[in-house]
């Protein structure tokens, strides 16, 4: 479906099949088509170097590091550290059957801020694997680390999904730590072309 309505789409290979009956979008156009995939499926959509990648988030991921140094490159931060036992999260984890149904799965802190996951194809009668997906996703999103963004100079340009490297001269801790890039903010202005960028999920480095 997605070749014949997007030219050029990167598929991720990891993208498991999926039974989509009843699928109807009349008259819909691109972005309507890609909200339905999100909405219902799980699917992330996004453009890299004008290529659209359609897939699971974080498993589309790019191997690409870019370094930001705190005494070099960084004009300013807005972060935050914290640990793990401060982070109160649940995780919602859906799984949508043939028959356009769906069953899911809750874990994680009850009082918490809520992420809802989609999972295809995992089977009706099947929770216990929803719920080992449930405890995964709390365990990538509830880390010990910095939370927030980082502003920097135009260029280099990172991308969605690309890595951020951080180091730091003053405070060790930073160093050495990555983190997926969650969000892109450009600004233009008497001061040159910035960006700022929003710190995801911590990566094992």
């Amino acid at each position: 479906m997605l070749k014949t309505y997007f030219e050029g789409v990167k598929i991720d290979a990891k993208l498991p099949d999926v039974s989509m009956t009843n699928f109807v979008l009349k008259e819909a156009t691109q972005a309507e088509i890609l909200k339905k995939l999100k909405e219902d499926y799980g699917f992330c959509a996004f453009f890299r170097n004008k290529e659209l990648y359609v897939g699971l988030p974080y498993f589309i991921g790019s191997e690409t590091e870019h370094i930001f140094h705190f005494q070099k490159n960084v004009i300013s931060e807005e972060l935050e550290y914290k640990k793990e036992d401060d982070v109160r999260m649940k995780a919602v984890v859906k799984s949508f059957l043939s028959n356009n149904k769906f069953i899911e799965e809750k874990v994680g802190d009850e009082d918490g801020e809520q992420k809802t996951f989609f999972y295809p194809g995992v089977g009706e009668g099947n929770k216990a694997k929803l719920k080992a997906f449930g405890e995964m996703e709390l365990k990538r999103l509830k880390f010990e680390g910095y939370r927030g963004n980082i502003e920097t100079f135009g260029l280099p340009f990172v991308q969605h999904s690309e890595t951020a490297l951080l180091y730091d001269d003053r405070y060790e801790e930073r160093s050495g730590q990555g983190y997926a890039i969650d969000g892109v903010k450009l600004s233009w202005g008497s001061g040159g072309f910035h960006n700022k960028y929003e710190l995801g999920p911590k990566l094992s480095k």
